[in-house]
C-alpha cells in the first residue's frame, strides 16, 4: 500500500505542475534582458544620480512602468517593472550633483527564454524588435531614448 500512496502522490504532483503550466510561463528562461530608458526634457533640470520625475510628454514613464518581452510570435516571455528615475551622466566628466536634462530609468527582465526573435516594450511606447544574434551582440541590453534621436 505505501508504494501505491507514493505513486499516487507523485502522479498528483506531476498533474498539478502540468496544469499550472510548470515553468514555461514568463520569466522562466535562462537569459536576463537589461536596459535603460533615457528621457531628455530640455525644460527640466535634474541633478546627476539624484531622483528625477518626468513632467513633459513622457511623464507616463515612471517607477513601476511595465517592461514586457515577447517572442517572435507575440507571446509574453518576460516581464518586469521600471526602476525609479535618476539624473543621468551623459559623459565621463559629469559628477554626482551636476545638472542634466536626461532622466534615466533602468530595468532588468530575468528569466527570458531563448528564441529567434524578441520584442521589448516599455509602457505604451513602440516595441524594439531584435533577433537572437542582435541580443547576444548587445549583451542582452536594450536602450530606449525619448524623444527618439533623429536618423543619421
Amino acid at each position: 500500500m505505501p508504494r501505491f500512496v507514493t505513486f499516487l502522490a507523485a502522479t498528483v504532483a506531476v498533474l498539478a505542475l502540468a496544469c499550472s503550466g510548470g515553468t514555461s510561463g514568463p520569466n522562466s528562461g535562462p537569459n536576463t534582458v537589461t536596459g535603460l530608458v533615457l528621457v531628455t526634457e530640455p525644460d527640466s533640470i535634474w541633478k546627476v544620480t539624484e531622483p528625477c520625475t518626468l513632467a513633459g510628454p513622457f511623464k507616463d514613464l515612471a517607477k513601476g512602468t511595465d517592461i514586457v518581452v515577447k517572442d517572435g510570435s507575440g507571446k509574453v516571455i518576460g516581464t518586469a517593472k521600471l526602476s525609479a528615475g535618476a539624473g543621468e551622466e551623459d559623459d565621463n566628466t559629469d559628477a554626482p550633483g551636476s545638472e542634466t536634462h536626461i532622466c534615466e530609468f533602468q530595468f532588468a527582465v530575468p528569466g527570458v527564454a531563448t528564441t529567434q526573435a524578441y520584442a521589448v516594450q516599455v509602457g505604451n511606447a513602440p516595441e524594439k524588435k531584435s533577433s537572437l544574434a542582435d541580443m547576444k551582440a548587445r549583451f542582452w541590453n536594450v536602450v530606449f531614448e525619448f524623444p527618439e534621436p533623429a536618423p543619421q
